[in-house]
């Protein structure tokens, strides 16, 4: 039985009671869970809702799903909880994380931005001049004027990107920036489609929000064009420049082609340019915003990989019509981005020392790129996505599956990983596919990692 406030988020709700009934024991290993549209009809409430609160169970493994038949509850070992009174002075431990000696794992950056004196000094200055305020006030929830001004700038030199200081909002990084979006729809008259394979940190955001995701296929030139034709009022998200994982780029045919599909079906397009500024061999791709005119891209950008991930700092161009929404929905809210860090960045743009600390990036991590490409030119193996950014896919002439995969890798020292995660359906996810990462292994450890990733694939491959 469940008791639901519909003053509450409705998911919320649904997932904590039956996480509680899971670990509770009142609900068995191997229940199934009643059918999403059951339960939503027995309780008057959105099924979105019951799917929100299912999937964030699967993701947290409390449950499982079987195809065609629904949800059902995993087995769980529950770990012994001493009486807190009798064990007051008792010290929590927990199992340490090894990690693998050579680890190409995707999100973290070996280049330091701290190490750079020109952006401590930015950092300085900022400070300097806000500890000589009269008071300390709150930012606006777009942010900063200044930032938002240089930002449109530089988009517009960049990426061609036409928008005015009102249509950027800076955010607290980019789940936050996803956040706002869905704040934007929240009235369920749009569904959400996504990449499969995309994002899952963007597909997790608008699963909490209430919406069911939608997978979109993903063929060798970027997201299926002919699978959106029946669809209206969606909101779907791409990475068109860097398709996310696979590496492939939407050419021009597409994009103007879901441009025109959006229109035509009052749809919107989140258009997330992660890393645009990450091509080795090639000018960037012109953006989605760009050939639009800003009717209906929602423009997606951060700071992660061009300076670094802890800031926590990205923006958001929106089209104008929906400005009256962002602005009635946030009129009583400020900038969650710390005013040093909005004013530090703005002073280096303005500087000319960001893009001079984007072409050093990009050196740097060319240089890596190359490295390994080179000692990666085996018959038995196809690279994919190599272009730009700093990850790219592997498909292994094998037999093994991906587990047996990443254990003799881990056996080598290396660690590599799986692209399931990104599927909406799994059972498209290749056995034979990993994801290989090389933002964050140091450089100095590349010739040993390279030797040692080879003795595994030639072990895989045998």
């Amino acid at each position: 039985m469940l008791v639901i406030d519909h003053n509450k988020k409705i998911y919320e709700q649904l997932y904590e009671q039956i996480k509680k009934q899971i670990l509770s024991g009142e609900l068995k290993p191997g229940t199934r869970l009643q059918a999403t549209r059951v339960l939503a009809q027995e309780y008057g409430i959105s099924r979105n809702s019951v799917v929100a609160a299912y999937e964030q169970l699967l993701v947290e493994g409390f449950v499982r799903t079987v195809i065609g038949s629904g949800y059902y509850v995993e087995k769980i070992e529950i770990p012994y909880q001493p009486d807190k009174k009798t064990n007051s002075n008792a010290v929590e431990t927990s199992k340490k994380i090894v990690e693998p000696k050579y680890n190409f794992r995707y999100g973290n950056l070996e280049y330091n931005c701290y190490q750079n004196r020109k952006w401590r000094k930015c950092l300085i200055n900022s400070m300097n001049i806000l500890s000589m305020n009269s008071s300390i006030n709150y930012l606006l929830h777009n942010g900063s004027e200044r930032l938002r001004r240089f930002v449109a700038d530089f988009l517009l030199s960049s990426r061609a990107v036409k928008c005015n200081l009102e249509q950027i909002v800076i955010t607290n990084g980019h789940q936050a920036a996803i956040d706002i979006i869905c704040t934007l729809f929240d009235d369920m008259k749009y569904d959400f489609a996504i990449e499969d394979p995309g994002y899952d940190g963007c597909r997790v955001v608008f699963e909490r929000h209430g919406f069911n995701a939608q997978p979109i296929t993903v063929e060798n030139n970027g997201i299926s064009i002919d699978e959106l034709h029946n669809k209206k009022h969606q909101i779907v998200y791409v990475t068109p420049s860097h398709q996310f994982p696979t590496g492939c780029i939407l050419p021009i045919g597409k994009r103007l082609g879901i441009i025109d599909w959006a229109e035509k079906t009052d749809s919107y397009i989140i258009e997330d340019d992660y890393d645009s500024e990450l091509r080795y061999n090639s000018h960037p791709i012109q953006s989605l915003q760009s050939l639009d005119g800003g009717n209906r891209v929602i423009y997606l950008g951060t700071f992660s990989k061009s300076l670094a991930p802890d800031l926590r700092i990205a923006y958001l161009v929106l089209p104008e019509k929906l400005l009256s929404t962002y602005n009635e929905k946030y009129k009583v809210s400020n900038s969650n981005v710390p005013t040093l860090i909005q004013e530090a960045l703005a002073e280096y743009i303005e500087s000319g020392e960001y893009e001079n600390g984007l072409r050093a990036i990009r050196t740097f991590y060319k240089r890596k790129h190359d490295y390994i490409l080179e000692h990666l030119k085996r018959d038995d193996i196809e690279l994919l996505g190599t272009e730009a950014g700093l990850h790219f896919l592997m498909n292994i002439n094998t037999n093994l599956n991906r587990t047996q995969i990443m254990q003799i890798m881990e056996k080598y020292g290396i660690g590599i990983y799986s692209t399931e995660r990104y599927w909406i359906l799994h059972e498209k996810c290749a056995e034979n596919q990993i994801l290989v990462g090389f933002s964050s292994i140091p450089s100095i450890d590349l010739e040993k990692a390279m030797i040692s990733f080879n003795n595994a694939l030639d072990e895989i491959t045998r």
